[in-house]
């Protein structure tokens, strides 16, 4: 067994990049010092980057890829020595957004500065562009300032119910709290400030009293602020997180504050003071991922030495972030999805629910749940149909072919496949809706009915799921080949509509060849199960259960409005299908003979709406639900 890990290892050091099998990653951090306070912002096919220099300069990198931001050449796109000396120095806290100006989208860069000789002038400042390029040039445009003034750093745009709203930080007392204010342009605050959260937790108050670093962040309707608590000073800058509830912004009780740090230090993963962060989209907009500044050392603090680090966000089926745990620099990070270059990587990896870059991997043998994966392959698996059962799921590793997940002694490790009966039976398992969320996945034993694939203290086990800890503990996401999403080829499916609630079925529950398929209250019959099958190429037949008839355009249509029927295997485009992850545990699904979506008829919630195919018009009733039946 040792002897095929050095072979493995050899083939590594010879030729890393084949046996990544396409994979692109990146390490962290993309800079090795000035990397405070980061923004990155993903725009016409670049990503562009600005940090705190300590200087009295602004300077900009741009890339097509992550990689290529470590060696991008630093573009100064302003001089502060040219400018008033009220405002020259001690650059700190960029932000750059694309809105709208009185001469159309323009970005307005905002900065905070003050005076050379010392910090006590800080205040905000903020440039326009004169076109829509990230580089510009600039032109300063005006002081962000309330009625109150003085002292204040660390602004951030939110946009909220068509309203332009103002975030910052600034001292009252001994407190350094978090503030919003309403605005009326990029550049003029239009009211007084609210004071949104000051430190009030222990893990608030580690070395100051300091909230600071606010910025937006917002999905499917939701809002949410991250700040930075405690002092930078120091190895405990962490993360804390407002939730938007209803009512006016600018009332304290419209936010919910969590009592716990949601992003903080990991000792273990060498990161330290993780904070002052920002929010970016993936090339493709299907990722959202967090830019934040750490230090590789815990006696470091606000200087220098801090480091521009990223990592992808996670989501709940009800829209709550999870930040995860810091990733360690070793750590080898698949590039934000869609970037230039990036053809995937082979087989699928299995992420933790709660722990965003978290996957199943190999490590000496053993199956754990890990972010520090240096070796990309010991998270990916091949899923093959269960050996001991065609209708469930083995796991094969893509670098050790023909070791398989297996559960002895209610511990899980991957094992060479011996051919024996008790072999396939204990590395065969179910896939199942997700015990803590049905919009993900979850993985019952074929031999241990009851029992399931669980991460506790990150290694991976098979145990009872009786409470919310276990069930969140044994749910899990699906990425990459075999999977769009959580979709696994063999699978039976309720799919079900994201506007209405409603399940596919033919009408009636008819097996004839023609029967139309229409949305229904959701029941447990056979006509309305769909078992999905890989039909190559990322495309998929889409059969329904009872009748062993497969989903098809009538008439092979390519026009709008054309119906979903049922009709037996004819080999043709129009039964094929591509499901396309839309986030949130939601799907396109679209027909790969038409390139037309699966929609319900005048977007109705009606039982027996008509099934048809229509052009992507961005509504919920395009999105779909695969639920996998019990």
């Amino acid at each position: 067994m040792q002897s095929l890990r050095n072979v493995l290892f050899l083939i590594i050091a010879l030729g890393f990049a084949c046996l990544n099998a396409n994979a692109t990653t990146f390490t962290n951090p993309l800079n090795d010092t000035l990397g405070a306070d980061p923004w990155l912002e993903y725009y016409n096919g670049n990503y562009y980057l600005a940090s705190t220099t300590w200087t009295s300069k602004i300077y900009m990198k741009k890339s097509p890829t992550i990689e290529g931001l470590k060696t991008a050449p630093a573009v100064e796109i302003w001089d502060g020595n040219n400018d008033d000396p009220s405002r020259c120095c001690n650059m700190w806290a960029f932000e750059f957004r694309l809105l709208e100006g009185p001469n159309g989208p323009r970005w307005y860069f905002h900065y905070s500065a003050g005076v050379a000789e010392n910090l006590d002038g800080q205040r905000m400042h903020v440039l326009e562009s004169s076109g829509i390029d990230p580089l510009g040039p600039y032109t300063y445009k005006a002081q962000l300032q309330d009625g109150i003034g003085g002292w204040a750093i660390d602004g951030n745009y939110m946009q909220l119910n068509g309203n332009l709203y103002w975030l910052f930080s600034a001292w009252d007392g001994s407190y350094q709290k978090v503030y919003i204010a309403p605005m009326s342009n990029p550049w003029t605050i239009s009211g007084n400030r609210v004071m949104l959260t000051q430190s009030e937790y222990s893990w608030e108050m580690q070395d100051g009293n300091v909230n600071e670093g606010p910025a937006a962040l917002q999905r499917n309707g939701k809002t949410y602020i991250t700040y930075s608590a405690s002092h930078c000073n120091g190895p405990n800058y962490k993360l804390g997180l407002l939730t938007y509830v209803e009512g006016d912004p600018l009332q304290r009780s419209s936010w919910d504050k969590s009592a716990q740090p949601v992003f903080q230090r990991s000792d273990e993963n060498g990161v330290y003071g993780p904070g002052h962060n920002g929010f970016f989209t993936s090339p493709d907009g299907t990722e959202t991922w967090i830019v934040y500044h750490g230090q590789a050392d815990p006696s470091l603090g606000c200087d220098e030495f801090r480091t521009t680090r990223i990592q992808r966000l996670s989501w709940s089926a009800d829209d709550k972030p999870y930040f995860g745990i810091p990733l360690p620099t070793d750590a080898q990070i698949q590039v934000p999805s869609g970037e230039v270059g990036d053809t995937g990587f082979e087989g699928t990896r299995i992420e933790a629910y709660e722990f965003p870059n978290f996957y199943i991997r190999h490590t000496d043998y053993r199956a754990k749940v890990e972010g520090s994966i240096s070796i990309f392959e010991d998270s990916q698996w091949h899923l093959r149909p269960g050996l001991a059962d065609s209708s469930g799921v083995s796991f094969e590793s893509v670098n050790f072919p023909g070791y398989y997940l297996r559960h002895a002694d209610n511990e899980v490790s991957i094992v060479a496949n011996d051919n024996t009966t008790l072999f396939r039976e204990d590395a065969t398992f179910y896939q199942r809706a997700g015990l803590y969320d049905s919009t993900e996945v979850s993985f019952e034993s074929y031999n241990l009915p009851g029992h399931y694939l669980r991460h506790q203290d990150f290694f991976l086990n098979l145990t009872t799921a009786s409470d919310d800890l276990s069930r969140r503990d044994a749910t899990f996401r699906l990425y990459g080949e075999g999977a769009s999403g959580s979709i696994v080829s063999g699978t039976t499916y309720q799919i079900k509509n994201r506007n209405s609630g409603k399940c596919l079925r033919t009408f009636n529950g008819s097996s004839a060849n023609a029967a139309s398929v229409v949305q229904y209250s959701c029941g447990n019959n056979g006509f309305e199960q769909w078992t999905v099958l890989s039909a190559g190429n990322d495309e998929y037949h889409i059969v329904q259960k009872s009748s062993g008839k497969y989903a098809d355009i009538f008439a092979a249509s390519t026009d709008p409005d054309a119906s979903n029927i049922i009709w037996p295997d004819n080999g043709g485009a129009n039964q094929r299908w591509r499901i396309e992850p839309q986030g949130s545990g939601y799907y396109h699904i679209v027909n790969v003979n038409s390139n037309l979506l699966l929609d319900i008829s005048g977007a109705s919630t009606a039982d027996n709406a008509n099934n048809i195919q229509w052009i992507d018009n961005g509504g919920s009733n395009q999105d779909w639900q695969f639920v996998p039946v019990n």
